[in-house]
């Protein structure tokens, strides 16, 4: 039988350095288990021994030791960008022992990098798979790595794999991740599905894949959603399109079939939007069949930033669409990008006053990131590298303003957090929410934030 260990690196930052100190000090998500992390795990663990080793709690030595000392047969990483040269340096040393070992790397890194960077990932590891995009066919990868040696696979071409993760895989040494979706709370069974996956809007900055998988009936998402229930006695569900809103037709017809069979009130359900695409009766149609969480790009904040980024979207937009949501009753999580291209300390001012407006129930802040492996001169967003050593959390390579540093950028960082979550606008919309939804309602679907917000000194349940 197969013996597979997956090891997530979410950060550079080892647990016993100063880095991992200040960013567990600051809360930051990225020391959480990515959910997809276990979810392919768990479409492993019924045809071979799988063990998840999540980096970002375990120092260099403690790693190597337990992936070596489970005597596996092939190695898997998910590395973010911010991970990657802790990826290396791990797989070097677990070489040292197994210097055989296949290796499969995937992740954000190699889903973002170019042909260039990917083929010098694979002339330095030989033996080794890289798996770009969705990475929906990786299960299968890792337990026959040899019929894939020295290929780049493209995940989302993937057919005979299981379109859901449930999460209750063995996670060492931390017990079960936490999970950081908002409006899922974390005393439930979660499990995940794609209807159809991808995105064709095709932002130049956006590791997205820009296809669709063929058109799903709501037949057969409901006997999904069915097997799920009873198989896994889920109660939330994560659909990991990266934007749902895309196909409205099949989400009505699946709200409807929710409705009629009334599971909308058996199972939660969470996914990622487009505010661009945002429909007040579709919206409250979804809330009704038991949404409870929408994740949308707000990425910057004005529309000059925004054409500078290459997005086409306006703010007039983007404000509308809030107040539907809010309206509708599903919380809502406004991502923003950092420190972009033309970015000046001011613009964290611009973001303040933006988010003041648009009162989202959460706010997920990253600094952005250039592609690696690129040149200048390739189309799309310029500003990238091939320096791959670079690649860290806690030192962005986009200079903007040589006179600003990592730590300044951080601390504005934390600051627009701090002063975002400690204001009166937000106080306010918790307690409409509260009346909204009613306080039973209420507490159920903000037990993560809670907890996450008493970091900032906001009590929401008072």
């Amino acid at each position: 039988m197969s013996r597979i260990v997956f090891i997530h690196l979410g950060t550079s930052a080892v647990p016993e350095g100063p880095e991992y100190q200040e960013l567990k000090n600051q809360q930051y998500d990225l020391l959480c288990l990515e959910p997809g992390v276990a979810w392919v795990a768990q479409a492993l663990s019924d045809r071979a021994e799988t063990v998840v080793l999540n980096a970002d709690l375990m120092s260099d030595q403690k790693l190597v030791s337990a992936a070596v000392g489970f005597s596996p047969t092939c190695v898997g990483f998910s590395s973010f960008s911010a991970g990657w040269p802790r990826t290396e340096r791990i797989a070097n040393c677990i070489r040292e022992s197994l210097p055989n070992i296949p290796y499969i790397f995937g992740g954000w890194h190699v889903t973002m990098c170019g042909q260039a960077s990917r083929l010098s990932i694979l002339a330095r590891y030989p033996r080794s798979t890289i798996v770009v995009g969705r990475g929906e066919g990786v299960s299968d990868i890792l337990l026959d790595p040899e019929r894939y040696t020295s290929t780049v696979v493209d995940g989302d071409n993937g057919v005979n794999v299981p379109h859901r993760y449930p999460f209750d895989v063995l996670v060492e040494p931390a017990g079960k991740p936490r999970l950081s979706y908002f409006g899922i709370p974390v005393n439930q069974r979660t499990a995940s599905m794609v209807i159809r996956g991808g995105c064709t809007f095709g932002c130049p900055y956006c590791p997205s894949g820009q296809g669709l998988a063929p058109e799903r009936s709501v037949d057969e998402i409901m006997d999904e959603i069915r097997r799920l229930i009873i198989e896994r006695e889920a109660n939330v569900i994560f659909f990991r399109d990266e934007n749902l809103l895309l196909y409205p037709r099949t989400i009505e017809g699946l709200c409807r079939a929710l409705i009629r069979e009334g599971l909308n009130e058996r199972v939660c359900f969470y996914s990622l939007g487009d505010v661009r695409l945002i429909d007040e009766a579709l919206l409250r149609l979804m809330a009704h069949a038991g949404w409870t969480g929408l994740s949308v790009g707000v990425e910057r904040p004005n529309d000059q930033s925004m054409r500078a980024l290459g997005r086409v979207q306006h703010l007039d937009t983007t404000r509308r669409s809030f107040e539907i949501m809010r309206s509708v009753g599903i919380f809502t999580v406004a991502s923003i990008m950092l420190w972009c291209p033309g970015d000046t300390m001011e613009t964290f001012d611009l973001f303040q006053d933006l988010l003041q407006t648009l009162c989202p129930d959460q706010i997920i802040a990253t600094f952005f990131t250039p592609f690696p492996g690129f040149s200048n001169e390739d189309p799309g967003i310029g500003l990238r590298t091939h320096d791959l050593s670079q690649y860290h959390y806690l030192c962005p390579i986009l200079v903007n303003d040589p006179s600003v540093t990592d730590v300044a950028l951080h601390k504005a960082k934390q600051k627009l957090l701090d002063d975002y979550y400690g204001s009166t606008a937000f106080a306010r919309l918790m307690r409409s929410r509260r009346q909204q939804l009613g306080p039973d309602r209420f507490r159920l679907l903000t037990e993560i934030r809670h907890q996450r917000l008493l970091s900032y000194g906001v009590d929401i349940m008072h």
